[in-house]
């Protein structure tokens, strides 16, 4: 995610929506989100499922940790599902990361196209490995590959940001999340960006 671009996408939505504009202003800038290491990516966003941020981090330092910088679609493969286990993963997630290793190996995913591909192309390659889903894969496309564009509309913590924000009755539904969007076109990764952060400090 270029730098200046991302500078521009906030005076954007500063100058869009006087709700973001408050939170952009409170908030510290983000870092640069990117990762050169897509298998890594794809592998911590599936640890990352369902956990607290806290629990997702030691169980991803204990994985990386593991590999020692040889994690790759074929030594995951190799590795055996109960040492996996023992790094804290529940047994649908070895699952899951075992099938992204086989994925790539058999070029079903071919990470190294990835760059080339519109948003929907490379959600449309990653919904076929087990377990990783629409949410996943946007989660991928925001912190892997740092596409400027991309609002989980089915994101809990982006619902329960909007609702509180923008003073709804109730949490919206995905397709509401959607329609506000529209409004942070084509800026809206980091909108999620900073409704994510607004909710550290309610």
């Amino acid at each position: 995610m270029d730098k200046k671009l991302f500078k521009k996408g906030t005076a954007y939505l500063e100058k869009k929506d006087p709700v973001l504009k408050k939170i952009i202003q409170q908030a510290e800038d983000f870092p640069i989100i990117r990762q050169d290491n897509y298998f890594q990516a794809l592998c911590e966003s599936i640890i990352s499922q369902q956990l607290a941020a806290k629990a997702a981090e030691a169980i991803c330092r204990r994985f990386l940790a593991y590999f020692a910088g040889k994690l790759d679609p074929q030594t995951v493969d190799q590795t055996s599902p109960e040492d996996l286990r023992g790094l804290g993963l529940s047994q649908s997630k070895v699952r899951y990361i075992k099938d992204l290793a086989h994925c790539c190996l058999t070029d079903k995913v071919k990470l190294a196209e990835l760059d080339s591909l519109s948003d929907q192309e490379v959600i449309g390659q990653l919904v076929q490995v087990k377990g990783i889903g629409k949410w996943t894969a946007e989660i991928f496309l925001i912190f892997g590959m740092g596409r400027m564009d991309i609002l989980p509309a089915d994101d809990l913590g982006i619902k329960k940001a909007i609702q509180a924000l923008y003073r709804l009755p109730e949490l919206p539904v995905p397709a509401m999340v959607q329609e506000m969007g529209e409004n942070w076109l084509p800026y809206r990764t980091i909108a999620a960006l900073y409704l994510w952060k607004s909710l550290n400090n309610t």
